[in-house]
């Protein structure tokens, strides 16, 4: 009797028609008993463990025992009503300071609420070695989902220095890859940086790319509409595309597609 392997892809194929939040939480149910890939539970176990968190950063992030971070109130204190043009002025840098950390913590939980690397560490140790070898490289961040958002925080918060295991805190390494001590600045934090990929066919010149932040779109034809905004530049030419991308890499040392 022939054996029949399931992967995860195979698994996982016939699940798109279900919701990204279903198909998630079947793919990471996979390997428990019960399920196709029972057979693999060590394995994934120990790819797990590989991921987790070290005390250090756990503990600065309050993670408690179980692995799960804190909540955190989504309501502002109130604001006591502002008289002069000062006072104003103070109350709406306080709103939106205020903004800033809940919009911090959110963030927050979502890369770390389960006591996890998002990127993993691999990557980002793979960073430092290449730096302390004084090696030139460019950063290229390709996604297919939603995600693109979460991974360009969390790795901005490493080049900042501000990644809770990468801080320089409770015995952390500190590292920097902001453009400090004649550095390359490695952020995504510019239009240029942030491109989506369209193609019409499998011709070289049926490729398209729009710079900016940008909500890809069902149909082609509607990139038009977008030709000429100030936030987004559509190149519709290959060599414009390639050479886009060279003087991004060039500049800032990063693209996020």
């Amino acid at each position: 009797m022939a054996l029949t392997t399931v992967t995860l892809s195979k698994y996982s194929n016939p699940l798109k028609c279900f919701s990204r939040e279903h198909r998630s939480k079947l793919q990471a149910n996979f390997a428990k008993p019960g399920n196709p890939g029972a057979k693999f539970k060590n394995q994934s176990e120990k790819l797990i463990k590989c991921i987790n968190l070290p005390k250090a950063a756990r503990d600065e992030l309050s993670i408690g025992e179980d692995g799960v971070m804190p909540g955190f109130s989504e309501h502002s204190s109130p604001q006591k009503e502002a008289h002069t043009d000062e006072e104003e002025e103070a109350d709406q840098q306080n709103r939106l300071e205020s903004e800033r950390r809940r919009k911090d913590q959110r963030m927050l939980r979502e890369l770390y609420g389960e006591g996890k690397y998002y990127l993993i560490p691999s990557f980002l140790r793979t960073l430092m070695y290449l730096k302390k070898q004084k090696k030139e490289f460019a950063i290229s961040f390709r996604t297919f989902g939603n995600e693109l958002d979460t991974v360009i925080h969390e790795f901005n918060s490493f080049c900042n220095g501000e990644h809770p295991c990468f801080n320089g805190r409770n015995s952390t390494p500190l590292v920097k890859f902001d453009g400090t001590k004649a550095s390359k600045d490695y952020r995504i934090r510019e239009n240029a940086q942030r491109a989506t990929i369209y193609r019409s066919g499998e011709g070289i010149n049926e490729t398209i790319m729009v710079t900016g932040k940008h909500n890809r779109v069902s149909k082609i034809m509607d990139l038009n509409y977008i030709d000429g905004d100030g936030d987004n530049q559509v190149l519709r030419d290959h060599l414009d595309i390639f050479q886009t991308i060279i003087e991004t890499f060039k500049k800032c040392g990063s693209m996020a597609f």
